[in-house]
Order: C-alpha cells, then sequence, then structure tokens
C-alpha cells in the first residue's frame, strides 16, 4: 500500500506514488486541490482514452445506446417478456465466427419465451427529409444489414430492430414512452426503394416501424 498524488499541472495531470507517510512532506507539488488516495501502486490512475475497456464510455453515442439496451430490458420484463442478455465478448463470438464463413453480427438479447426471437436494440435521431419535411427517417448502416442477415440465415430465428427515439434537444435523453420495431428481413424488402446516405446508411422513413411490444409477438405467431 501508499499513496497515490494527481495534480493539474499546465494543463495536464500529473501523477505520482508514495509508499509512506513520510515521503509525502517531500513532494513540493501538494496543493490543497491535489488528489490524494492510498491504494496499490499497480492502482494507477489512467486516461479513459488509454484503456481499451472504458474509452469506448467517452463516446455519448455508445453510453445513450447502453441506456437503451437497459430501458428496453426493464420494459420488456413489464410486458411479460423473458429475455436473455447475448455476450458481446470475444470468446462468447467465436462460437458464432468458428462456424459462419461470412460477417456476422449479433444483437442485444433473445426473447427466451417468444422462440427465441433476436433483438438489436438502438437509439436513433428521427431526421426530416430535406423534400418532404413532414416526414422523418432514421440512418441504418448498410453492413449492419448485411450482418444480421447472415447471421439470421445461421440461427434459423428472426431478427428485430427495437428503436428508440433520441431526443433532439437533449442528445443524451431517450424518448422512453414508444419503442419503435422493424425487421431485418423488412428492411432487406425495402433496400431497393431507399435512399443511401454518402456515409453507406439506408435511409429509413419512420413510417415503416411498428409501435408497441406486441409487434414481438406478431412476429412470433408467423414463425
Amino acid at each position: 500500500m501508499g499513496y497515490h498524488l494527481i495534480n493539474l499541472i499546465d494543463g495536464k495531470l500529473e501523477h505520482c506514488f508514495k509508499e509512506t507517510y513520510e515521503e509525502l512532506v517531500y513532494e513540493d507539488a501538494i496543493t490543497e486541490n491535489t488528489i490524494i488516495y492510498q491504494g496499490e501502486e499497480k492502482w494507477r490512475p489512467f486516461k479513459i482514452s488509454e484503456s481499451e475497456i472504458y474509452k469506448a464510455l467517452a463516446n455519448e453515442d455508445f453510453r445513450i445506446g447502453i441506456r437503451a439496451q437497459h430501458l428496453f430490458k426493464k420494459q420488456a420484463d413489464k410486458e411479460g417478456f423473458i429475455l436473455e442478455d447475448l455476450n458481446q465478448n470475444q470468446e462468447s463470438f467465436k462460437i458464432y465466427t468458428n462456424n459462419v464463413d461470412k460477417p456476422i453480427k449479433r444483437g442485444d438479447y433473445l426473447v427466451r419465451n417468444f422462440g427465441n426471437i433476436e433483438i438489436d436494440v438502438k437509439c436513433k435521431t428521427f431526421y426530416k427529409f430535406d423534400r418532404t419535411p413532414r416526414e422523418t427517417f432514421f440512418y441504418f448502416e448498410c453492413d449492419n444489414l448485411s450482418k444480421h442477415l447472415n447471421m439470421q440465415s445461421f440461427t434459423k430465428t428472426p431478427i428485430l430492430i427495437a428503436i428508440y427515439e433520441r431526443n433532439q434537444k437533449d442528445k443524451v435523453q431517450i424518448k422512453e414512452d414508444i419503442i419503435h420495431f422493424i425487421s431485418i428481413d423488412e428492411i432487406e424488402r425495402l433496400k431497393r426503394i431507399l435512399q443511401k446516405s454518402i456515409h453507406s446508411q439506408y435511409m429509413i422513413p419512420t413510417k415503416y416501424l411498428h409501435q408497441g411490444f406486441n409487434y414481438i409477438k406478431e412476429i412470433f405467431e408467423k414463425i
């Protein structure tokens, strides 16, 4: 055990470690604003940007996406759906990649009591079309459609995209009152008529979305 000291010097965070309390009196950089904590020397502070595990947390889109997943799980539970989390780590993913020779993408949950339907949860901003501003759309990556289709072909179970609308005035807020759905099969049917962005994204009109959790049951009845 020892003492970790953190100072902000010339706009940069500086860290040092002292093994004993006595050594602290020889550290001239200590001020009343110095951060100090006790711990093992290996418990060094680090910038989030330097960590493979945590650096994604600095991305606002990533954080709100995870919040949407938590919200979906909470609301689905209230609606009587039994969800199983799909582990996203590399070890779990190998089970699929070792058996599929095409790029694939996993969703976030399986609905265990409705045919193991796979759900990928998204939080999307709804934009207005320039020519028809009364109509709104959201972006969906072309590559993700292909990857989901490959996974669906392998597992033989339907994949649905669950979408919450992102608040346009406050980008860190989710509109929690309405859940939207669209199936991967439906996006595949629509893709011939969908506009594409310069970033290889489909611009999917929100008029094709289905509202409410009953859509899961409707898809299950068609299996």
